[in-house]
């Protein structure tokens, strides 16, 4: 249990000042008339008072802990001080007088309430207060205050048996109210207790709760010596309030002692005992605090780390400082490691490049190598997808030669266009997807728009309608061209007309419309491939018209939507 020096001296001085006023209680009968006793008394514990409220403000860290207990110890010095009025400057039966007793009451019923909230920061931030819940405490005790001030009107917390006139603190009978108050104090100072060994948590602390208990036991002794009418010495050395005042201010002081109010009394020896390398210097360059690791430095060195740290011991320790109240707080920290690390790593900056080097190039490789992959896998796509016409068209300019007539040259070159179209569109569509689930709708619009203007160069009438926006599935966008190409390719020559109709709203969709085809197209077209993609596939045909409708329509939510 660590008490530093200064609170020792202060301690110290305050337990004699408070014995000094027992003295001259017990001396009273001996000092002359003209000597107010109970003036020195009065000062003495406004001194010993003041020097605790210092205490308080110079050790407790918590700044609610430190307004509750400086206000318990106001109450203290303002009970001391309508004491002295009382005894000193009013007669003893006076009206003034019998108020101020009253009064009394006032700190002795607030500072255990104030003690019980300053408990109740205990554990919480610095600058945290009690929850507002608790503060509704305030109500009763006001409330009994009132109380005991208009007691004259009731008596309900004291009645005199000789009147108002003849009153005196010593003659009286209490009342219900009375006890009400004092039970008020007890409960107080039981939850007081209760909170104490709540936080009380660490062990070490766990061992010295006997000590906040000292003053209960001194203030039991007193009120049961009291009662007993006791002629011992200690009831004359202290009247009930100088001794209730004492008590209430070792019991808080004892609660610091124990650090169950956590305060910077033992910051000494924190320091010394600290693991990292750190001090304080006040304005003057004197060294406060240095802890056991912490290298020397002067003040010059410290002073002049305040704007950027500063580097000592040949690079292998960095200083750092910063202004505080009072002068100014440093730490070193030792970075020899640090520059250990440093070197190796500079010693491997070499390797590592050349590594970075190789891995560059293998990423570069490994990326054209990709994209070489990429540009296969579409160029045999694309293959494989115009292949029968790349043969059709093969074999069309293989037929053509010297002796072809005008006539079937130019049926075959306008079918040769057609072919074409198909062969470039469909190339287009794949290259343009670069492996994308879907495509522009207009791209397919496109290719249908180009495939029936060459197919009008064989005297076919063509169109195509429909949406122009939105995005088609790319399985379904391919197989609706290739299925159009198929219709195309056998309708001419001889279609009068050909529509083609594309819809991407609701469902992705072709119809195609063929007047007089050249040739019908079979039931079986793509078959496979449009079942697996989850189309729908529909053939009519009038033999009476002369009229070819298809249809290919793909869900929304199917496998190639």
């Amino acid at each position: 249990m660590f008490i530093s020096r200064e609170t020792k001296i202060s301690d110290s001085i305050c337990l004699a000042l408070v014995l000094l006023c027992g003295i001259l209680h017990l001396a009273g009968p001996y000092i002359s008339p003209y000597i107010s006793e109970n003036s020195i008394i009065f000062v003495c514990y406004t001194v010993a008072f003041f020097i605790w409220i210092y205490q308080i403000r110079r050790r407790l860290l918590q700044k609610y802990v430190r307004k509750y207990l400086i206000g318990a110890a106001s109450l203290m010095i303002f009970w001391m001080a309508i004491r002295t009025v009382k005894y000193s400057l009013l007669p003893m039966h006076h009206v003034g007088a019998r108020y101020i007793w009253y009064l009394y009451y006032f700190p002795y019923i607030f500072i255990p309430l104030l003690i019980i909230f300053a408990l109740f920061c205990v554990g919480k931030g610095q600058k945290e207060d009690v929850d507002r819940k608790w503060k509704l405490l305030y109500i009763p005790a006001v409330v009994m205050m009132l109380g005991i001030m208009t007691n004259d009107l009731h008596f309900q917390a004291f009645r005199f048996p000789d009147g108002l006139r003849a009153w005196t603190d010593s003659d009286m009978i209490r009342g219900p109210l009375y006890y009400i108050v004092t039970t008020w104090i007890i409960l107080l100072f039981l939850v007081a207790i209760t909170l104490a060994f709540i936080h009380c948590r660490v062990p070490a602390i766990r061992k010295r709760i006997w000590v906040p208990m000292l003053p209960f036991a001194v203030g039991f002794l007193y009120v049961v010596l009291y009662i007993l009418d006791s002629d011992i010495f200690i009831i004359h050395m202290f009247r009930a309030p100088e001794i209730a005042c004492v008590l209430f201010a070792a019991f808080m002081e004892s609660l610091i002692v124990v650090h169950l109010f956590p305060s910077n009394d033992s910051y000494g020896d924190f320091w010394r005992a600290s693991s990292i390398g750190a001090g304080i210097m006040d304005n003057d360059g004197n060294l406060r605090f240095s802890s056991g690791k912490c290298i020397p430095v002067t003040a010059e060195q410290v002073y002049g780390a305040k704007g950027s740290p500063a580097v000592l011991d040949r690079g292998d320790t960095v200083l750092g400082s910063k202004k505080i109240h009072g002068g100014c707080c440093y730490w070193v920290r030792d970075i020899s490691e640090i520059n250990s690390l440093n070197s190796r790593l500079a010693d491997l900056g070499d390797v590592l490049a050349d590594e970075n080097a190789m891995i560059d190039a293998e990423n570069k490789m490994e990326e054209k190598r990709t994209r070489t992959e990429q540009q296969s896998r579409l160029y045999d796509s694309v293959a494989k997808g115009v292949r029968p016409q790349l043969d059709k068209l093969d074999n069309i300019l293989r037929n053509l030669d010297d002796d072809t007539d005008e006539e079937t040259f130019v049926h075959s070159m306008e079918y040769a266009c057609v072919l074409n179209a198909y062969i470039k569109r469909y190339s287009n569509l794949i290259l343009i997807s670069d492996g994308a689930e879907d495509i522009p709708a207009a791209e397919l619009r496109l290719a249908l728009e180009e495939s029936l203007e060459y197919g009008g160069l064989c005297g076919a009438q063509t169109c195509v309608t429909g949406s122009n926006t939105g995005r088609l599935p790319f399985v379904a966008a391919l197989l609706m061209y290739r299925l159009f190409e198929e219709v195309l390719e056998r309708a001419i020559p001889g279609a009068d007309g050909i529509l083609a109709d594309l819809e991407t709203e609701d469902t992705a969709m072709i119809h195609i419309e063929v007047s007089r085809p050249g040739a019908p197209l079979g039931a079986d077209v793509l078959g496979e491939e449009i079942a697996a993609a989850g189309g729908s596939f529909s053939l009519e045909y009038s033999e009476d018209e002369e009229r070819e409708i298809v249809s290919l329509s793909f869900a929304k939510g199917g496998p190639a939507c």
